[in-house]
């Protein structure tokens, strides 16, 4: 059964990361080459997605904004025979 699943690579490739990780045990000097890289990808990570989400509540904050100016714009100007239609705006809001 082994070998059936290892053909597919299911089982090899699970051991992947657990063979990584004894051969950094078994080469303590690796770790310097590997140590670096985690770093440097966990700062750009944290400044780039903290970046993003700072200008993404930005963008979204200033849209609900323009569209609340404007539904009460268009509800301001709307003749007095359609006046129910701003009790569904707000419902619907």
């Amino acid at each position: 059964m082994l070998r059936i699943l290892s053909g597919f690579g299911l089982i090899t490739g699970a051991t992947y990361p657990l063979r990584a990780l004894a051969t950094f045990r078994r080469n303590p000097r690796l770790w310097k080459y590997i140590a670096i890289p985690i770093l440097v990808n966990l700062v750009v990570a944290i400044a780039l997605y903290s970046g993003l989400l700072f200008f993404g509540f930005n963008i979204v904050e200033n849209l609900t904004l323009d569209v609340s100016r404007w539904l009460d714009n268009v509800i301001a100007n709307l003749p007095a025979w359609l006046s129910f239609l701003a009790y569904s705006t707000v419902v619907l809001a």
